[in-house]
């Protein structure tokens, strides 16, 4: 059973992000293309692409890492020039990171199917970027999972070079032992063992390249194809030199925007003056370039030496990539909203953005507790679960413990007037009598109301397990868990069926599903 979910009864939730999926003008007006352009955005993707040297550069990679046929397939068909590409991307996330780089794959899939059945003039590759270029190890080295008490437990490794760019980490000892401990953290299931040889599938000793394989196992056979951003470099070398000599401009551009997003009431992700490439030292690790100018000559002859930030990554991709249609995460369609005229400026089409699909997922343990407290799907993001407790309390016995903390409270209270003609200094002691009076008796209440509502079944840790199941620590469960707790109910191919099967990427709303059995 599926039920769609407003994002607005969501947490954390971008006001930018909710804006531009109700259609406003003061939203959209920062792109190009609004969604459902999808004609638009063809007819103008007249970049000149090195479509050859792409084509031959992805084959390879995806060749490497044995992706299925259609996967090969697909990265041939990138030498067409009738050909584009839908893209999304993440970090190299230990074990695949949270599960919605999962559902950010299956609405590019979902993307290209439509589109190549509207527009069989072309060709239409999904395409997964790899974020391995990022550095951010602490926020890639760690899986949470479901402890045995209901708990939100949290499994790390360490790496002794952190600061490098993740593709530079190795499969180190410490992974395989952080491997084996989530295994021995996962429920029993009969698809334990699959996902088991899922999970120690590697193709050499690298770290990022393990991740692009355990995503190219998943969804190679739906075409998807797998590319590490350092791969593409050789071809960015014109782009790299334009932003070299434009850096001053590209900022003064980005002011301008950020002044103007300010002024329709939004604050901009990221300042100005902050457009930058970056280069790297002999450790590989990561230094922002401080006098452009003299590393244009660099960049010409060797663009493998560089690398983009946070802002202009998506630039350098759409300059490499045919890519007409984008999947992105709330926080990523907010920060793009600030590059409309730095594609302009440097001739590229900025991709038409598509908010990736959002989904949270209910097993039966779940769904019983859900039942036995008369919760729907809205309260579990709008509303106290602990209230849900407290309207099943017996109302007899809180009257009665209530009507007796009242008495308490003024039998002692009249002691006050008289206790202070005795001593000043009696008063304060009398009112800590009555607050521990009054925390003991709480205490008792409290004692009382769990017997009885544990007689009928009822408890309290039944709410705390369900929001650390669907809500941890108040965020969606899609941003915390890993896909290889919801693989481990569902089975890897009934799950990722279900994400390519039971929904719709333009409908911008979060699927709440129920699984009964």
């Amino acid at each position: 059973m599926i039920i769609n979910l407003s994002y607005n009864t969501l947490p954390g939730q971008n006001k930018y992000f909710l804006n531009y999926i109700s259609g406003r003008p003061e939203a959209l007006n920062f792109f190009s293309y609004i969604p459902g352009d999808f004609e638009k955005i063809l007819r103008v993707k007249n970049n000149i692409y090195q479509r050859d040297k792409l084509s031959k550069i992805i084959l390879d990679y995806n060749q490497f890492l044995q992706a299925p046929k259609e996967a090969k397939e697909n990265a041939e068909l990138l030498s067409r020039e009738n050909v584009f590409t839908v893209i999304t991307g993440q970090q190299a996330g230990f074990i695949g990171g949270p599960v919605y780089t999962a559902y950010k794959i299956a609405t590019v899939i979902n993307i290209t199917k439509k589109l190549s059945k509207e527009f069989q003039d072309y060709f239409f590759v999904p395409v997964f970027w790899l974020a391995s270029e990022d550095h951010d190890f602490e926020e890639i080295n760690y899986v949470n999972y479901i402890q045995s008490d209901g708990e939100v437990g949290k499994i790390k490794f360490n790496w002794k070079d952190k600061g490098r760019s993740i593709y530079s980490l190795p499969i180190t000892e410490e992974i395989t032992s952080a491997i084996d401990t989530y295994l021995t953290k996962l429920p029993s299931s009969e698809y334990k063992e699959s996902i088991s040889r899922l999970l120690y599938d590697f193709p050499d000793e690298n770290y990022s390249s393990w991740i692009a394989k355990f995503w190219s196992n998943l969804f190679g056979k739906y075409g998807l194809l797998i590319i590490e951003p350092q791969l593409l470099r050789p071809l960015a070398g014109e782009i790299f030199t334009q932003i070299l000599r434009h850096i001053p401009e590209l900022n003064n551009i980005l002011e301008d925007t950020n002044n103007k997003l300010l002024k329709s009431g939004y604050s901009p992700a990221i300042s100005s003056n902050n457009l930058n490439l970056f280069t790297y030292d002999e450790n590989l690790h990561r230094i922002k370039i401080q006098n452009p100018k003299n590393y244009i000559k660099t960049a010409e002859n060797n663009p493998e030496q560089f690398s983009p930030d946070v802002l202009l990554r998506p630039v350098v991709a759409d300059y490499i990539l045919p890519n007409a249609v984008s999947a992105v995460g709330s926080s990523e369609l907010f920060y793009q909203a600030q590059l409309k005229n730095i594609y302009e400026y440097f001739s590229i089409s900025q991709p038409l953005l598509i908010p990736r699909q959002s989904y949270t997922f209910t097993f039966k343990k779940e769904l019983d507790i859900m039942q036995k407290y008369k919760i729907n799907p809205e309260d579990i993001f709008t509303k106290n679960l602990e209230d849900f407790f407290e309207r099943l309390s017996p109302k007899e016995e809180r009257k009665l413990f209530s009507e007796a903390k009242e008495k308490i409270s003024m039998e002692i209270e009249k002691l006050s007037n008289h206790l202070h003609k005795i001593d000043p200094n009696l008063v304060k002691t009398n009112e800590q009598t009555l607050n521990l009076t009054l925390n003991t008796l709480k205490k008792l209440e409290d004692k009382t109301i769990k017997a009885i509502m544990s007689k009928k079944g009822y408890s309290r840790k039944h709410l705390r397990d369900l929001k650390n199941s669907l809500l941890p620590f108040g965020k969606l469960q899609e941003r915390i868990f890993p896909l290889p707790c919801f693989l481990n109910y569902y089975g890897i191919d009934e799950f990722i069926e279900t994400l390519l099967n039971n929904s719709n990427f333009m409908n911008f709303s979060h699927y709440f599903i129920m699984k009964t059995e």
